[in-house]
C-alpha cells in the first residue's frame, strides 16, 4: 500500500507537468514554460521513484529472507513504522536535486536537507530489524558468543546471499546519499559523475540483486520447479561477478566525479586538456566493471529460463511466508500466596 500512495501522490505531479505545462508548449499554445516549476514537478516525482523500486525490496527482506534463514522478524511494527516514514519522508525530497538551482530559497533548500536526512531513519530501522532477525535465527539453533550466529546463516543460499551483499554495498550507496544530501558538499559532486555511481550503487545492489533473489525464489514457486544446486552454485557465482562489476564501475564512478568529471556528456577531451585526459584511465576501469555486469546478466538469463522450462519439477506446494512474526506472549495472571493478599516474591512470579 505503501508504494501505491507513493505511485499515486508523486506521478500526480509530473503528469501535471505534462498536461499544463509541456503539452501546450509542444503545441505552440505557449511561449514557454517556467523551467524551475517544470523541473520542481518532475523531481517531486523522479526521486520518489527509486522508492517505487526499493520498496519491494524491502518487502523481500521483510517477509522472505525471515522464512529462508529459518527464523521469524525481529518485529511486524517497525516494517509497518518503516512504510509510514517512507511516505512522509521520500515523497517530498526531490528539491535535493535541485540544490544547486536558481530560483529557488536557501529556505527551502534547507528544509529538503532535512527531509532528506531523515529518510536515513526508515533504512536504519530496516537494518537494525534485519540483523536482529538474522541473530535470532541463529541463536535458535543453539550458537553462543557475540557473533556466532553469523555462521548459521544460509550463505550457500543464492535467495539469502544475493540480497545481503546488495544490503552490504547500499551501505556505501547510503552515504554517498548523505553527501549528495549535504548543501556545501552537493556543490562538489553536483552534475558529475559521482552522481551517476551514487545512483547505481544503491538501486543496482540492495535493489538489482534482491529481485535477482526473489526470482530465484519465486520461478520455483510458480513453475512447481526445484531450484537446483547446480543453479543456486552458480547464482552464487552470478552474484559476485555483478557486485564486482558494481563496485567496479560506481565506485570508479565515484572516484573520477570528484575529480571533476561531467556526467550527462558525451565524451571529450577538451582539446585535451590534461585535467580531461586524467579522468581516461578511470572510463576504462568504469568499462571493465560493465562488462562485467553483462556478463552477469547472461548468467542470471540461463539460470532463469532453466529454472522456468527446465528445472526438475516438485509437487510440493511452497508455502509463502505470510505474518511469520514474533507474537507477543498472553500476559499469565500473577502467583497469588494462599491467605495473603499480595503478590509473591519476585522470585516466584511467573
Amino acid at each position: 500500500m505503501a508504494t501505491v500512495i507513493l505511485w499515486l501522490h508523486a506521478s500526480l505531479f509530473v503528469a501535471i507537468e505534462v498536461v499544463v505545462q509541456l503539452i501546450p508548449w509542444s503545441f505552440g499554445w505557449v511561449e514557454r514554460v517556467n523551467v524551475t516549476l517544470s523541473r520542481t514537478l518532475f523531481w517531486y516525482f523522479g526521486h520518489a521513484l527509486v522508492y517505487f523500486w526499493l520498496l519491494p525490496a524491502y518487502i523481500y527482506w521483510y517477509v522472505n529472507i525471515p522464512q529462508i534463514v529459518g527464523g521469524k522478524i525481529f518485529s511486524s511494527s517497525l516494517p509497518r513504522l518503516t512504510f509510514l516514514l517512507f511516505i512522509l519522508f521520500s515523497i517530498p525530497v526531490g528539491f535535493h536535486h535541485q540544490l544547486n538551482e536558481p530560483g529557488i530559497t536557501s529556505f527551502w533548500k534547507f528544509v529538503q536537507v532535512i527531509l532528506t536526512m531523515m529518510v536515513v531513519v526508515p533504512t536504519l530501522i530496516t537494518a537494525f530489524s534485519i540483523l536482529a532477525t538474522f541473530e535470532l535465527a541463529g541463536r535458535a539453533k543453539g550458537t553462543t558468543g557475540l557473533f556466532g550466529w553469523v555462521k548459521k546463516l544460509p550463505w550457500t543460499d543464492v535467495r539469502f546471499f544475493a540480497p545481503l551483499v546488495g544490503m552490504l554495498v547500499f551501505i556505501i550507496g547510503g552515504g554517498g546519499g548523505i553527501i549528495n544530501a549535504s548543501y556545501q558538499l552537493n556543490q562538489i559532486v553536483h552534475n558529475t559523475w559521482w552522481v551517476t555511481g551514487h545512483f547505481h550503487m544503491t538501486l543496482a545492489t540492495s535493489v538489482v540483486l534482491t529481485y535477482f533473489a526473489a526470482l530465484y525464489w519465486l520461478i520455483p514457486v510458480v513453475r512447481n520447479r526445484v531450484l537446483t544446486p547446480a543453479v543456486n552454485r552458480l547464482g552464487i557465482v552470478q552474484t559476485v561477478v555483478w557486485a564486482l562489476g558494481m563496485l567496479l564501475m560506481s565506485g570508479t564512478m565515484h572516484i573520477v566525479g570528484l575529480m571533476g568529471a561531467p556526467r550527462r556528456s558525451a565524451y571529450f577531451t577538451y582539446n585535451d586538456h590534461q585535467t580531461a585526459l586524467s579522468w581516461l584511465p578511470y572510463y576504462d576501469v568504469i568499462s571493465v566493471g560493465g562488462i562485467l555486469l553483462f556478463v552477469s546478466v547472461l548468467l542470471a538469463v540461463f539460470n532463469f529460463i532453466y529454472l522456468w522450462f527446465f528445472a526438475p519439477q516438485t509437487d510440493k506446494t511452497a508455502e509463502f511466508p505470510i505474518e511469520s512474526s514474533m507474537k507477543k506472549q498472553p500476559l499469565r495472571r500473577p502467583y497469588w500466596n494462599a491467605g495473603q493478599s499480595g503478590l509473591a516474591s519476585p522470585s516466584l512470579c511467573p
